[in-house]
């Protein structure tokens, strides 16, 4: 027989953690900074810290674990995160794992970061 009152705290704990995941407003507004979503204009996350040389953010962003997708405009999931604009650059990084997955986006100008875009989910349900 299961004991009710740690699996019901369990229950409660997963649960809590899957909706703060699922629930991520479109577009992220500027400076909200939480484990799962976020976009900062100032500061520092994943190890890359605003001005940083885009050289510099590359080679932090690869060392921990994330593909580098490259560079690109304005397109896809990032037109709807970000209401970003016709001719910005950001640079792409993939994170694929089990209790982590998502996608990093560094707004770049004159090869710095002047933004840091972030988007991930708990589980990744696709094979």
């Amino acid at each position: 027989m299961i004991r009710q009152k740690p699996f019901l705290f369990l229950l409660i704990f997963l649960t809590a953690i899957l909706i703060g995941g699922c629930s991520q407003p479109y577009p992220i507004p500027l400076d909200t900074n939480t484990p799962y979503y976020g976009r900062i204009s100032e500061g520092k996350k994943f190890g890359v810290q605003i001005g940083d040389g885009d050289t510099q953010a590359i080679q932090i962003m690869v060392a921990r674990g994330y593909r580098d997708d490259g560079r690109s405009g304005c397109k896809y999931h990032l037109e709807r995160i970000a209401e970003c604009k016709a001719g910005e650059v950001y640079h792409f990084f993939r994170m694929k794992r089990f209790f982590n997955q998502g996608s990093v986006y560094m707004k770049m100008e004159e090869n710095k970061v002047t933004e840091i875009i972030w988007s991930f989910e708990l589980f990744d349900l696709t094979f």
